[in-house]
């Protein structure tokens, strides 16, 4: 057995084979397209709720009239989960290394293209050409090699090569072309890896709403915590909003690590995390106690969800105690409801997703609501805003910029390659000129540019020729 063969027949050479398989590419780009759709047709679980079993139960909950019995079925096969689920992220990630593979496999071909071009049309390539024109000139060898040579020059790279019998000059036009291919697969490369980093990593919580004064855990196994310092608010004569900004402190660990004003489109960013502002409003202070006296929640409850009537506005808090939770039901502002007075909310609590009691509770009065002695101390404005982390975003800008740069050179700047082989003739000298076609001779190669070309050449030699033959079977060499 061969040094190669052995090579080949190595786990390294297996693999290597497996990659740069078309069967491989083909069927990778089909799996992670059927994921893709999957991902398209099917709700996806909201970030905010990635990593959270009891938001997830909630959330599945929510879709299960949708899905019926089929709804846990879904869920363990991660058709809920497809963009963050191993299978996309591994399919992402070898369909990148197989693209790379396939590229770093054509890159000495196409450098030898480009470095070392067959010189003269001989071989395989002869039998792809179907453009030819050969005229006699009444004109010595070298004093027509000079005149193709001018005028090829300046549009096209030139090398010549000379012996007895002939001269022969190589034309390529966009010689490094081809290498744009490269740039094109580089970017799939990068947009592929961008989409399986992100799978894993990247999440958006776009419902992050803190009260002001308070503090929220970013998650996500970031150990970052935001303290919403302060909120202010403009508006203008109509009462339209004009401009609202959050002054954030953002802690690691407990130590702070940066901080800023966020507004709309001026995010605070750490590291790969950017925080936006995105919403804002009136949030309920709450004690809320249990019969013993332990205090199960002192803070602000954001009421962030506007009622279907118009005029209420509501906000939920989950409860230490298992199935417990409590909902908080204002006014809007500038809205008016009998049965709640300023300075009044309505307290809704709910144990195992059944509601077990409702009373309206004034300002400062701890009142007893489904067992729970529950404290309405005040309003306080909270903050809404958009976390957002995605490594993979600079990387897929790259490469998209790779792929349209590489796409745009490889459809529009193909190669022109010519062959001039000059001879010496009784009548003065004869010009060979040959030209490859990718295609089958048409009408329409009529307005090939490498046959403009040819034609274009043989119209300046016109003048000093004597004849012009029929094209021959182009010569060997």
């Amino acid at each position: 057995m061969t040094m190669s063969h052995a090579v080949a027949r190595s786990p390294l050479g297996v693999i290597w084979r497996f990659l740069t398989s078309k069967v491989t590419a083909i069927g990778l780009i089909l799996t992670l397209g059927v994921l893709t759709l999957l991902g398209t047709l099917f709700p996806q679980l909201p970030d905010s709720a990635r990593g959270n079993s009891m938001a997830t139960a909630a959330w599945l909950d929510g879709i299960r009239p949708r899905f019926g019995d089929a709804t846990d079925w879904l869920a363990r096969m991660q058709v809920f989960g497809v963009f963050h689920s191993l299978t996309f992220t591994t399919t992402a990630a070898v369909l990148g290394l197989s693209t790379l593979a396939c590229t770093l496999n054509r890159t000495p071909a196409l450098w030898r293209q480009v470095a070392r071009p067959p010189l003269h049309p001989s071989g395989h390539l002869l039998d792809q050409i179907h453009h030819s024109r050969r005229v006699v000139v009444a004109t010595d060898p070298a004093s027509v090699t000079a005149s193709v040579a001018a005028h090829l020059r300046g549009r096209y790279h030139l090398v010549t090569t000379s012996t007895a019998e002939a001269t022969d000059l190589y034309a390529v036009r966009h010689r490094f072309a081809p290498l744009a291919t490269l740039v094109a697969h580089a970017g799939i490369v990068l947009v592929l890896a961008a989409a399986a980093v992100t799978g894993q990593v990247a999440f958006r919580d776009s419902e992050v709403a803190i009260v002001v004064g308070e503090r929220h855990a970013v998650g996500h196994d970031t150990r970052l915590v935001i303290e919403a310092a302060s909120f202010t608010d403009s508006y203008t004569e109509a009462g339209t909003p004009l401009d609202y900004a959050s002054d954030l402190k953002l802690l690691a660990d407990g130590r702070p690590v940066a901080r800023a004003t966020v507004r709309v489109n001026e995010p605070l960013r750490y590291d790969d995390i950017a925080i936006y502002q995105s919403f804002y409003g009136v949030a309920a202070v709450l004690q809320v106690s249990d019969p013993t006296g332990t205090t199960l929640f002192d803070g602000g409850v954001p009421l962030k969800w506007g009622a279907e009537d118009g005029i209420h506005t509501v906000g939920l808090l989950d409860l230490p105690l298992p199935g417990e939770q409590l909902a908080v039901v204002s006014t809007v502002s500038g809205k008016r409801d009998p049965l709640l007075r300023a300075g009044q909310v309505q307290i809704v609590t709910y144990r195992g997703g059944a509601e077990t009691d409702r009373r309206v509770i004034s300002t400062g009065v701890a009142t007893d609501v489904g067992g729970l002695r529950v404290t309405f101390l005040r309003e306080r404005q909270f903050t809404g805003l958009t976390v957002a982390r995605d490594p993979g975003s600079l990387w897929v800008w790259w490469g998209a910029a790779l792929l349209l740069v590489g796409m745009t050179i490889t459809f529009s700047m193909r190669p022109r390659r010519l062959w001039v082989r000059i001879t010496a003739h009784p009548s003065g000298s004869q010009v060979h000129v040959v030209t490859p076609a990718r295609t089958t001779p048409t009408d329409a190669d009529l307005h090939d540019p490498d046959s403009a070309t040819l034609d274009e050449l043989i119209r300046a030699l016109t003048p000093a020729s004597v004849e012009t033959l029929p094209d021959p079977a182009l010569i060997r060499k």
